[in-house]
């Protein structure tokens, strides 16, 4: 869950990096992940808007997060109480 993968791509192949933060994303919404803090979730979604704004993707990419928000299913709403105010949720 980690977004390593988003970060060592965010270069050479900003698709890829998009889809591994997304998904880095997705799956700490739904409680995956151990040990996680706020700084792994913000890293992911920054990570998720710089490969989107290069790809020409970035309100696909809001909406995106967006939506994971509302499913978010992690203790506490984690990922909701990180990104909340990033997205207007």
């Amino acid at each position: 869950m980690h977004p390593g993968a988003a970060k060592d791509y965010q270069d050479s192949n900003p698709t890829f990096a998009l889809c591994a933060a997304i998904a880095s994303l997705h799956w700490l919404s739904q409680g995956w992940g151990y040990e996680i803090d706020s700084s792994d979730v913000y890293a992911a979604y920054s990570l998720a808007l710089e490969a989107g704004q290069k790809i020409g993707k970035l309100e696909m990419v809001k909406n995106d997060v967006a939506h994971i928000i509302e499913q978010d299913r992690s203790p506490g709403m984690f990922v909701k109480q990180v990104l909340g105010h990033y997205v207007g949720k």
